[in-house]
């Protein structure tokens, strides 16, 4: 059971990072997903290159899966749901509004709708679990500067695709 439990943040993260959390049942409703908002096709996600920040976030979250205690490995995962409110409300759903005219209650863009307000209870829930889990000073100092390093690279991430538009 363990082992299932440190295995879901890594299989979160592939989701976002291929945009493909909802594909399978978008494609059950007969929609196509959100692979077309950028015109790509339901395949080239998968082909397409990934920049550096994003590997080097890949591997250090696979490392922190793999190395680390389970109370660090939550609380790395709870500043990825805490940052992702603000970045959907302040820059995601704007620019979708802005550059490609989509409405907030469009269902091609409803993914990032619902997690306007869905990560931050998910966000509310992990950091509940942190506090219960992180039972000394030594885990405490560990999460600390295990999130410190996962906020940095995300933040890092979204610099390359900037750089990269």
């Amino acid at each position: 059971m363990l082992v299932d439990l440190r295995l879901e943040p890594v299989r979160q993260l592939a989701r976002r990072q291929i945009g493909t959390a909802r594909i399978g049942r978008d494609r059950e409703a007969g929609r196509d997903g959100h692979a077309h908002l950028g015109h790509l096709g339901e395949t080239d996600p998968f082909a397409t290159e990934q920049l550096p920040a994003w590997r080097a976030r890949s591997y250090f979250y696979y490392h922190t899966v793999r190395e680390e205690p389970f109370p660090v490995v939550v609380a790395m995962m709870s500043t990825q749901e805490g940052q992702q409110p603000a970045i959907n409300h302040e820059r995601t759903l704007p620019a979708f509004a802005k550059y490609h005219g989509y409405k907030i209650d469009d269902p091609a863009i409803e993914f990032f709708s619902e997690h306007e307000v869905a990560d931050a209870d998910h966000s509310s829930r992990q950091l509940d679990l942190v506090a219960e889990l992180i039972t000394n000073e030594e885990l405490a100092k560990r999460a600390r500067e295990v999130a410190e390093v996962a906020v940095k690279t995300r933040w890092a991430c979204m610099t390359d695709v900037y750089r990269a538009a």
